[in-house]
């Protein structure tokens, strides 16, 4: 589940050392200051943890790493970054933020006080908040991908359609679900800790449950969640991000056949930012956001697969998902090859439309460490993010 708002406000922590921490980035960011933090990747090298290389203001910075024994993470140089254009909030049905959530543990307000995290009679959601850093550019030269992202538009090549709404305006702010969606007595798609995934619906409906929230909410979006992939390859600086972030639920248990680690989300609701481990038997939590990978997949629309034709749409509105070509018409049919068989991704495209396989032939520790289903045959919709039972 998604939503856009015109003017976060971003608050400080409580807490000398992170009110300390963002204000070189927020004292950037308030003169105008332009900021570009870029990586490129190698594809002739197989290896997801040198492939990448830091550019522009990242140049010079580590990344950050999380500990698979305990689930703790170093932010390595990215603190003021994430802390300052980045936060987990409440955000009411209207889309305004009712408050925000202490970034060590969102169970709490940031005075400390209990939230609203796992309260399904809150009006409203738990959120993610992304804001300030709008543009990407993505270009292939070579054997190289260069990525950027910056809080200004630098030419033609950088675009905001992740932050674009349905009336296509740039807002300052999208805002991602914090957890998986969970249907509530009112048929809404709620993020909200300690409440069931909603299974076994198709694309059509759990649109309707999402946009049952109210004006702006809707489904996420292929550019929304290309947006933060490339992120979290910024700040891991790996193609890996299992390995560098946690495994996410995906281990099989051979002796039961239905899933051993249950539906209720909210598993990470008193942890901070990131936290993971390398078994697979634990959810992960990334910028904040519970399993982006692991547990279930999750519907996403903007890119569909039509007879084995790449479609895309950068942003909304978007229409009621179908099988027929039709409903699709606005979408942007695209020329990229792609895979004719399932496989771990070797090469893919990078471009303005985001990561789209091209190649298989890599495998779980190499290239794009990602595997790719396809089927050829009619209008497939989006899955993304991996399911408990398979890694």
């Amino acid at each position: 589940m998604a939503e856009y708002i015109d003017d976060p406000i971003i608050l400080d922590q409580t807490g000398q050392d992170i009110a300390n921490g963002i204000k070189a980035i927020a004292d950037a960011l308030g003169s105008g200051q332009k900021r570009i933090y870029g990586f490129r990747r190698n594809n002739a090298d197989s290896n997801p943890l040198t492939r990448i290389e830091y550019l522009n203001d990242a140049n010079g910075f580590t990344p950050i790493t999380v500990n698979m024994a305990d689930g703790t993470f170093n932010w390595g140089s990215w603190f003021e970054f994430v802390n300052s254009n980045i936060r987990p909030v409440m955000l009411s049905y209207d889309g305004q933020v009712a408050y925000e959530l202490n970034h060590e543990d969102t169970s709490k307000k940031l005075d400390g006080t209990a939230s609203d995290i796992a309260n399904p009679d809150f009006a409203g959601n738990a959120m993610v908040e992304f804001a300030n850093f709008k543009y990407v550019s993505r270009l292939t030269i070579g054997d190289y991908d260069y990525v950027y992202i910056s809080n200004r538009k630098i030419n033609d090549t950088y675009k905001d359609h992740a932050f674009i709404d349905d009336n296509h305006i740039s807002k300052n702010a999208f805002y991602f679900g914090m957890f998986h969606g969970a249907l509530d007595s009112a048929n809404r798609m709620r993020s909200i800790a300690d409440m069931e995934i909603c299974r076994g619906k198709n694309a059509a409906t759990e649109k309707s449950y999402c946009q049952a929230n109210g004006l702006g909410h809707d489904m996420i979006s292929w550019s929304q969640v290309n947006y933060i992939w490339d992120l979290l390859t910024l700040l891991g600086k790996t193609d890996n991000l299992q390995a560098t972030f946690g495994q996410g639920i995906s281990t099989y248990d051979y002796n039961n056949g239905t899933n051993p680690f249950g539906w209720n989300v909210g598993q990470t609701k008193d942890k901070g930012c990131f936290f993971g481990e390398s078994a697979g038997k634990n959810c992960v939590r990334t910028l904040w956001i519970e399993d982006l990978w692991g547990r279930a997949f999750q519907k996403c629309q903007g890119i569909i697969l039509d007879n084995g034709v790449y479609k895309v749409k950068d942003y909304g509105p978007y229409p009621v998902p179908t099988d027929s070509s039709a409903t699709y018409s606005e979408y942007l049919a695209l020329s990229t090859t792609v895979p004719t068989s399932n496989g771990y991704v070797m090469t893919a495209e990078c471009g303005e439309h985001g990561f789209l396989p091209k190649t298989v032939g890599g495998s779980a520790t190499t290239y794009f460490c990602d595997y790719f289903y396809q089927n050829a045959s009619g209008v497939r919709f989006a899955l993304v993010g991996a399911n408990w039972n398979d890694s």
